[in-house]
């Protein structure tokens, strides 16, 4: 399996998401079309604020709502499975760097997959290292040659620092380019020469997206998402 590229390349989609948020979640589902569709996607995986910076509060309220808000905006046919176990994790700082391991083996669709779903269609805490290890482990293994260390223990996870370096290296990127947009919310979305979007925007441009790369018409047949807050 052909490990990614870690530099940024034009002519693609790059999207930057959290596992926790609603947001992301339903753009990972959209990204899922548009590389059907042969587009290029790069996702990178970043940390959402462990509290509500206007409350001070944690993130379960604010999420409960902004998923509301998602699900209000579903296009036909589209579906957002959850089942929320009552807790946002208070650092999903485990499942970006699971993601990055998976990102430099190669397996980092399959991973994006599986995290996304832990936590959304079971409710699993995916800032716990030991959970994710156990979800992405098998993933990363499979994405390295035989005989490479990683093929054989994976990878291992101890608070917010990878054993490897590249994958610490690709998170402080990853964070730092996202930062770079000025755009807080997530997901942001940049796309060719297009100014960056974000949340709600960033969503409804991958629907746009797909309606002009694909003859599925219902892209165009339901109200634009509303935006959050």
């Amino acid at each position: 399996m052909t490990r990614q590229a870690t530099s940024s390349t034009t002519g693609q989609l790059v999207l930057y998401g959290d596992f926790t948020c609603p947001w992301s979640y339903l753009a990972s589902r959209r990204v899922d079309a548009l590389v059907a569709a042969g587009l290029r996607v790069d996702w990178r995986a970043v940390r959402a604020p462990a509290h509500d910076a206007r409350t001070g509060t944690d993130r379960f309220p604010v999420v409960r709502r902004e998923l509301d808000l998602v699900a209000a905006g579903l296009r036909a046919d589209e579906g957002l499975p959850y089942a929320l176990a009552g807790f946002v994790p208070e650092t999903a700082a485990a499942a970006v760097t699971g993601y990055a391991e998976a990102y430099a083996a190669g397996a980092a669709e399959l991973v994006r997959h599986l995290l996304f779903d832990a936590f959304w269609a079971h409710g699993c805490d995916v800032g716990d290292a030991q959970v994710v290890h156990t979800l992405v482990v098998d993933a990363i293994r499979s994405g390295w040659p035989p005989g490479h260390p990683r093929a054989d223990w994976g990878y291992a996870v101890v608070g917010d620092d990878p054993v490897a370096p590249a994958p610490r290296h690709l998170v402080a990127r990853w964070t730092r380019e996202w930062r770079a947009t000025g755009l807080d919310a997530l997901p942001v979305l940049v796309l060719d020469d297009e100014a960056p979007l974000s949340g709600a925007a960033a969503v409804a441009r991958l629907a746009d997206e797909l309606l002009r790369r694909t003859a599925d018409r219902r892209w165009s047949r339901t109200p634009a998402l509303p935006h959050a807050g």
